[in-house]
């Protein structure tokens, strides 16, 4: 890549502030209304074609906008649908689950693209440092889910089988990608993970850590992570974390490091909200909110880079409560041929996107590409990321 226009990328994806909880929290809500509205006469919309639509009007359209859409959404559905008891985690599969990984697999892929051209709003852009945005929410929302996944499986002798078989193929792509951003030139913004630290890596550590914190219950697990992340935060961590310089390796990468206690407290929480009941999630959605706002309003605003309590204790709340809106659904809208495919292969697809993510931008100067032109690249790589993913014979 050209040193000049990899400047240009990079400059651009810094000093980012992102947007309020609220309008993050409305275009979670997208996740809900596309699920929800998905019958009658829109039954004859392709559902690809639907879901993804609902995606990127999500981003592009205006918080307003959007808010009025999910509030109507919500009316309506309230008053059609009975709320359905959910079974225990130990029963396996929860219907309500399927959409969010896949609507959120379908946000995901379009984002990491998409922030490349100009035309994305940089409301949604990771921030540099403090505050939130849809693309930080992302990630976490991303670890959280993992931990809904796994959630019945960790603690137990089949969890380590489980790590191996998707961790191993996991840390070999976060080497790949190490390798092809440095032989490439890419672009690379430092402050999201390190120097060599990637969100590849961090997914194939997170079931690993679970694992050998082995014994204690979740709700201990948790605090057993996060009270002394909390602490070193509080007293020196941040210091380090935003001000040291880069000498050794642990220096190179301490915001992908050093986040991993915050990240595996959302991964254990993940796997928390799955082994409740209806009204101990409830319950969860509440707690969630009110701890972030303490925490928010007391302490210190969110922070992805450090991965701190108020940024965990957000993914929390939006998560649970955006799965929570999902169990009013019948499981006939949630379990969609479409929204199932793309939730059973959405780490093949992520590594689908990622790939040709590269591509167009080793292939296209996208900070020059018209708008109109940026639309339909999104939306052929939209297809061939979701197609080639669902097609690969592999489930990680």
């Amino acid at each position: 890549m050209d040193e000049a226009y990899k400047k240009q990328a990079e400059a651009r994806l810094e000093g980012a502030t992102g947007c309020a909880p609220w309008e993050i929290a409305v275009i979670t809500g997208v996740i809900f209304v596309s699920v929800a509205l998905r019958r009658g006469v829109f039954l004859k919309i392709p559902e690809a074609v639907w879901y993804t639509s609902w995606v990127m009007l999500g981003v592009n359209t205006g918080s307003p906008a959007m808010a009025a859409a999910v509030a109507a959404a919500y009316t309506i559905t309230s008053a059609t649908y009975k709320s359905n008891e959910t079974p225990p985690a130990s029963e396996g599969f929860l219907p309500w689950l399927v959409p969010f990984r896949a609507v959120l697999m379908l946000y995901t892929i379009y984002c990491i693209l998409a922030v490349d051209f100009s035309f994305f709003p940089e409301m949604h852009m990771k921030t540099d440092t403090y505050g939130q945005s849809l693309m930080d929410i992302g990630v976490g929302a991303f670890v959280f889910s993992h931990g809904v996944v796994m959630g019945h499986k960790v603690q137990t002798g089949h969890a380590l089988r489980k790590w191996s078989r998707t961790s191993l193929p996991l840390a070999v792509c976060g080497v790949v990608r190490v390798m092809l951003v440095k032989a490439l030139n890419y672009h690379e913004h430092l402050e999201e993970y390190g120097v060599h630290w990637n969100f590849f890596f961090t997914l194939a550590v997170l079931p690993g850590g679970l694992y050998i914190l082995k014994g204690p219950p979740l709700q201990v697990t948790v605090a057993l992570l996060s009270i002394p992340h909390f602490i070193w935060l509080q007293t020196t961590g941040t210091g380090y974390m935003l001000a040291a310089e880069r000498h050794s390796l642990v220096d190179q990468n301490k915001e992908g490091l050093f986040s991993i206690p915050g990240f595996l407290t959302i991964f254990v929480l993940g796997c928390l909200y799955r082994r409740m009941r209806s009204k101990g999630r409830v319950l969860f959605v509440v707690f969630s909110v009110c701890l972030y706002t303490v925490l928010s309003l007391w302490v210190s605003p969110a922070s992805r880079r450090l991965c701190n309590a108020p940024y965990v204790w957000l993914v929390a709340s939006l998560c649970s409560a955006t799965l929570l809106s999902l169990s009013l659904l019948p499981d006939r809208l949630c379990c969609a041929p479409f929204l199932k495919s793309v939730s059973d292969k959405s780490l093949l697809i992520f590594l689908v996107a990622n790939l040709l993510t590269g591509g167009v931008n080793l292939t296209f100067q996208t900070l020059s590409v018209p708008t109109h032109l940026a639309h339909v690249i999104l939306t052929c790589y939209m297809a061939a990321s979701v197609y080639l993913g669902t097609k690969i014979p592999l489930k990680l």
